[in-house]
């Protein structure tokens, strides 16, 4: 690929032209230049196509051959947060970094990837597609089976919370409100409902941590 940039009268001399049309006739892609103030004090065509679009167009030139070009992922990360009150919550510990990276290397392998990430500091992969916020197991489950039946795959790496407290305050509890006890309700399984809903050709990868053996 050649991305030209020059002045306006240079760029459209016919000596330019006729190299750019040799260039084209063996095959070279000629990223053109965009309009706008040159350096001459012209104003027309010459200016450098942004860097940005350049690259872009590098990376599709490259993407028709990797090996996951056309396939649609699903991958969740980070963990859930279920509220006792306004404040507090229950969650686990997750940074989010595994299911942040998959995603990452999935996208760099031409995916079309969706990530459903949980509150977590990170920044979205290059090149991931769609990224979903969510902060519940509730929030995880329903946007998961919203989107997994479009999907050629999914990874399931989010730290799920599988107990949520019943009846959670709306407003911040102070000591003198605290409860006896917390009841806790079983959350909503989505690798489990991902699982059983699968279609044919559709893989699935989960992740569990373990403490012990």
């Amino acid at each position: 690929m050649i991305a030209p940039a020059m002045d306006l009268d240079m760029f459209t001399n016919k000596a330019t032209q006729q190299s750019l049309h040799t260039l084209r006739e063996r095959g070279i892609e000629i990223i053109k230049p965009t309009s706008g103030p040159l350096a001459s004090g012209l104003e027309g065509k010459g200016r450098l196509e942004e860097p940005e679009n350049i690259a872009r167009k590098v990376e599709d030139f490259f993407d028709s051959s990797l090996p996951l070009k056309g396939k649609k992922v699903v991958v969740t990360a980070g963990p859930t947060q279920e509220p006792i009150d306004a404040v507090r919550y229950i969650g686990n510990r997750s940074s989010g970094k595994m299911g942040f990276a998959l995603a990452g290397r999935l996208a760099d392998l031409g995916a079309e990837v969706t990530l459903i990430a949980g509150p977590v500091a990170l920044n979205t992969p290059p090149r991931v597609a769609n990224r979903i916020n969510i902060r519940t197991a509730q929030d995880l489950y329903e946007e998961a089976m919203e989107v997994w039946p479009k999907m050629d795959a999914g990874i399931a790496c989010a730290a799920v919370a599988d107990l949520k407290p019943k009846g959670a305050a709306e407003k911040k509890l102070h000591k003198d409100e605290f409860p006896e006890a917390v009841e806790l309700e079983k959350n909503p399984d989505t690798l489990s409902s991902m699982g059983s809903s699968k279609c044919e050709g559709q893989i699935l990868m989960g992740f569990a941590l373990e403490s012990d053996d």
